[in-house]
């Protein structure tokens, strides 16, 4: 720190360099850059009398960003758009740069007393641009000061004029100064655009044929993709087997726009037989992806019922009561369809269980989808005339740590306070995504 206190300019200036790194044992690996980390940060505060009245004064913060949890790509599974986080605290928001300058004059007042006041204060920050956000991140690297003009430069001339004032004040400021300058002029941030990859969606029912649905990773950008872009990422030509042990058959490829993504495999020569295990194989240009999975039994509702909210609005959640048994742990999604249009059984929001939450009368409460792709605002409510179909499935306990990790990102992930920033747990070798078996049963309520 350097600081002159004489003389018609006064002021300080400041460098400090560090680092704080955390360690996170089970849950991260290594070491990690805490959240309020800024290696390098530069201070100046400078005060000039012009005259007996007449004062002015500046204040520059220049500081490193702080580190985050950057997305690494998008990608689609039960018809959402959802994110994929790299490495914890992996990222680097941009530097922050701050000047504020002020002006202030002695005003005589009433019997002669003189009186400082603040005529000026202007503040600017830099860079312009907010921080960034998981939809809204930049996929190439940003050079902050090198090859062009400074944009400090550019839009603050007048902060370089202050800071040769500033340098007047001893020899070694100049070094001082210009170790950060120098830094920040090297200084970059990268985003590193992920290399794609296979995106599976897969599930078989008893009594019904298995179906999967394949895309890609969507990368981010800067640009903005209509919902119809993400057509271009669903994989049209893959090809995809299941065997049950004994038989293993080819599934075939169907285009129907009634389904999100628009694009399935499926086929009817297997059904889906309860206590089975079932391989899924998926081969695609540089993809290979291998899973396997096991149909539970399937436990049914003893009564499912619509009841209409109290506050006289005409809408309305579903309660159910299941038939479980007390002595075995078990575990149950549901899924909900209102719309012919859209044939894609959706997640039924808050739709995920387990037994050893249940009330004495195994009641649950069964709400509507999501489908954030058209409707960013969750509803989580049916409306009145909807025809519901609800399908109450058994899952083991890997379905059952995906569909809460499922949840946890809806409810917590859009929240910029309570953001989960968890990857789901998939149990796709060689992709992203799931293969998973569902004791199914199917009720309608109107």
């Amino acid at each position: 720190m350097i600081e002159k206190r004489t003389g018609r300019l006064t002021g300080w200036m400041s460098y400090s360099l560090g680092r704080a790194l955390r360690r996170y044992p089970g849950r991260f690996s290594g070491t990690f850059p805490a959240g309020h980390e800024r290696i390098h940060e530069f201070n100046a505060v400078a005060t000039w009398k012009a005259g007996r009245r007449w004062s002015f004064g500046a204040t520059l913060v220049w500081a490193g960003g702080t580190p985050f949890t950057p997305p690494s790509y998008f990608y689609l599974q039960n018809g959402n758009l959802l994110s994929q986080f790299g490495d914890y605290n992996s990222g680097r928001l941009s530097t922050y740069i701050r000047l504020d300058v002020s002006a202030t004059c002695r005003i005589k007042v009433h019997g002669g007393r003189e009186k400082r006041s603040e005529l000026l204060r202007l503040q600017c920050e830099l860079p312009a641009q907010r921080p960034l956000l998981a939809a809204e991140v930049q996929r190439r690297a940003v050079l902050l000061c090198a090859a062009a003009p400074a944009p400090e430069e550019a839009a603050f001339p007048a902060v370089h004029q202050l800071l040769h004032q500033v340098l007047i004040m001893h020899r070694l400021s100049f070094l001082l100064l210009a170790v950060p300058l120098l830094l920040s002029s090297c200084y970059r941030t990268e985003i590193e655009e992920a290399a794609p990859q296979l995106v599976v969606e897969g599930w078989i029912e008893n009594g019904r044929a298995p179906v999967v649905q394949l895309t890609t990773t969507v990368p981010i950008t800067t640009s903005k993709h209509s919902v119809d872009s993400l057509d271009r990422y669903v994989l049209k030509w893959a090809r995809v087997t299941v065997s049950d042990g004994t038989k293993e058959v080819i599934l075939t490829g169907v285009y129907n726009r009634r389904y999100t993504p628009p694009y399935l495999y499926t086929t009817g020569d297997m059904l889906g037989e309860t206590g089975r295990t079932y391989t899924l194989k998926v081969d695609y240009a540089q993809f290979h992806a291998q899973a396997e999975t096991a149909i539970p039994a399937t436990v049914g509702l003893s009564g499912i019922q619509a009841q209409p909210l109290e506050d006289g609005s005409r809408r309305y959640t579903i309660k159910a009561s299941v038939q479980d048994d007390p002595q075995t742990e078990d575990y149950y999604k549901v899924f909900v369809r209102t719309s012919e249009k859209d044939m894609t059984m959706r997640s039924a929001y808050f739709g995920v269980f387990s037994d050893r939450t249940f009330n004495a009368g195994n009641t649950i409460t069964i709400n509507n989808g999501r489908n954030n792709l058209l409707h960013p605002a969750p509803d989580i409510y049916f409306s009145e005339g909807d025809r519901v179909l609800v399908k109450f499935c058994h899952v083991d306990s890997t379905g059952y740590r995906y569909w809460k990790a499922f949840e946890d990102y809806n409810a917590e992930g859009r929240n910029p306070l309570f953001n989960t920033m968890q990857n789901l747990p998939g149990n796709v070798r060689g992709g992203l995504g799931c293969w998973l078996g569902y004791g199914a049963a199917y009720y309608v309520v109107q």
